[in-house]
């Protein structure tokens, strides 16, 4: 899948500036970003709004992509 592909390259460049926890698995994490977001964009059709996606921004940078 090129979006993890192209999430994971950017994620080994972010581990390697230390911006992030230098054992998150890359690949791994790459796949859940891909589809959370999917996720998030589905709920957003159900709910009508952005609440999901803002929802899933929030996790990811708080929660996720920490150092």
């Amino acid at each position: 899948d090129i979006l993890v592909d192209s999430y994971s390259a950017v994620l080994a460049q972010a581990q390697k500036e230390g911006e992030i926890a230098r054992n998150l698995d890359v690949r791994e994490a790459a796949r859940f970003l891909v589809s959370s977001w999917h996720g998030a964009l589905m709920h957003m059709k159900v709910m009508k709004g952005p609440e999901p996606l803002e929802n899933h921004k929030r996790f990811i940078f708080h929660n996720v992509l920490r150092p």
